[in-house]
């Protein structure tokens, strides 16, 4: 390679390099920080690095105010926020749904995020400054945060309204679905509305209850969608698979959980035929 080619290849380097921190859209994109941060400085606390001011939220909520992007000496860009602990009790962990918003308010990607913090992440009533999210889209000129589940230090769990499934007789409400040993009963409860471009739209909401001696970690379904008058308006598959050691439904268990995709508007009724049954030991079964 001759001196001139190396000197070319440089440059380009070097600019390819400072392009990156910079922002390609104008300051209302979402690179638009000045320096780099490094991810161990997060969460901040204490007044003196985040300041008096808090996200305002009703009591027991998490809530979070957006405050910009950081880009972060691993060469990717955060969303920051000022987030408040509303509740009375200490928070280890949150899973979260980011959406990223163009400047129109359109949304350009939904993201899920989690946090656990084995020390504590935020405490009751406290105010810190976390970076959330990665790889945010051009487009992205602000970023909203859904809470979906909130983990507290005494073992206690919050689910938000679109987190499914949800487990536990708090958030269930109800002992069980009734079935005969060893099969998979499921009841229609209602339609939700789930946010989000990726993961929202109309979708059914069920009790299940495992009356197997064994966990569960799939399911392969036959959704039919009935009109008021029990005609069927549509019907669909629906599978769900939890790998590894992850169990979707224990022995014994109930849950509620959200299936379907893009429910027709005049269904009154979901009909669900059982087509497999995976378990944790690894058989399964085909009623």
């Amino acid at each position: 390679m001759t001196r001139l080619s190396l000197i070319l290849l440089g440059l380009v380097l070097i600019f390819g390099c400072r392009r990156s921190t910079e922002n390609p859209r104008g300051a209302n994109g979402p690179h638009s920080a000045a320096a780099d941060a490094d991810l161990f400085d997060y969460p901040k606390r204490g007044q003196a690095a985040v300041g008096a001011e808090e996200a305002s939220g009703p009591k027991n909520s998490l809530a979070f105010k957006f405050k910009g992007f950081v880009h972060t000496k691993l060469d990717d860009w955060r969303a920051e926020f000022l987030i408040t602990n509303h509740f009375s009790k200490d928070i280890v962990s949150a899973e979260l749904t980011l959406h990223y918003q163009d400047e129109a308010g359109e949304e350009v990607r939904t993201w899920p995020w989690s946090l656990l913090h084995t020390r504590g992440w935020c405490e009751a009533g406290e105010t810190i400054i976390d970076a959330l999210g990665s790889l945010p889209p051009d487009k992205t000129t602000s970023v909203s945060v859904e809470v979906e589940l909130i983990k507290f230090r005494d073992g206690t769990e919050w689910y938000g309204p679109f987190k499914y499934p949800k487990h536990g007789k708090a958030a269930v409400g109800m002992d069980e679905v009734a079935g005969p040993k060893n099969s998979v009963a499921i009841k229609f409860n209602r339609v939700v509305t789930l946010p989000g471009r990726q993961f929202g739209g109309r979708k059914g909401e069920f009790f299940i209850t495992n009356h197997f001696s064994k966990d569960i970690t799939g399911l392969s379904l036959d959704l039919h969608y009935l009109d008021k008058n029990g005609q069927e308006i549509d019907r669909g598959p629906q599978d769900i698979s939890y790998g590894g050691s992850l169990i979707y439904c224990q022995a014994g268990e109930t849950i509620i959980d959200a299936l379907g995709s893009s429910v027709p508007e005049n269904t009154a009724q979901i009909r669900v035929v059982v087509e497999r049954v995976g378990f944790r030991d690894g058989t399964e079964l085909k009623p």
